[in-house]
């Protein structure tokens, strides 16, 4: 596939080409040439000045560069809490809406282990935010959990246990 820049793309696209392309014994012009063909917009843009180069630190430089701008951790981070944030309300009937917004979680929880800034989803506070996208009936059904925890003096769920709970009702 190609890239174009969305930092919660990065990591998948990074894998596949390094496992398709980047583990090959390929010279680095064709290297360079075959990053170019598959990265398109702002990725394209920011690594387009190492294209004049031929040689394999010039490639390596590429990777530094796509590296430092799509896939820091903070950047990362701050691609999934905007699109936490930015997610429509989903309906009661919405079903489909809400598999995905599931899923969406289910990958936040997978990538908690390697972004640890995420951990601030553990809070309370931000699930409050997330339970704002659910319909009230999951809302309430969530309550329940929570109350359950609460009365055998355990803590708040944390974001594995609420996505877990969201798989579940989705």
């Amino acid at each position: 596939s190609t890239f174009s820049g969305d930092p919660l793309q990065f990591v998948k696209w990074k894998r596949t080409f390094e496992g398709l392309i980047g583990q090959k014994r390929i010279g680095a012009c064709d290297k360079l040439a075959l990053l170019e063909r598959y990265t398109a917009g702002e990725a394209a843009e920011c690594i387009e000045g190492m294209l004049y180069r031929s040689d394999e630190e010039a490639y390596h430089d590429a990777w530094k560069l796509l590296n430092e701008r799509f896939g820091h951790p903070s950047i990362v981070l701050n691609a999934f809490r905007r699109k936490l944030a930015t997610w429509p309300k989903i309906g009661p009937r919405e079903y489909l809406a809400l598999r995905k917004f599931s899923d969406f979680l289910i990958a936040i929880d997978n990538a908690m282990m390697h972004i640890p800034g995420l951990q601030i989803l553990n809070d309370e506070e931000e699930n409050k935010k997330l339970l704002q996208k659910l319909p009230d009936w999951l809302i309430t059904k969530w309550g329940g959990v929570v109350a359950d925890r609460d009365s055998k003096n355990l803590s708040y769920p944390s974001f594995h246990q609420f996505s877990d709970f969201m798989s579940t009702q989705a």
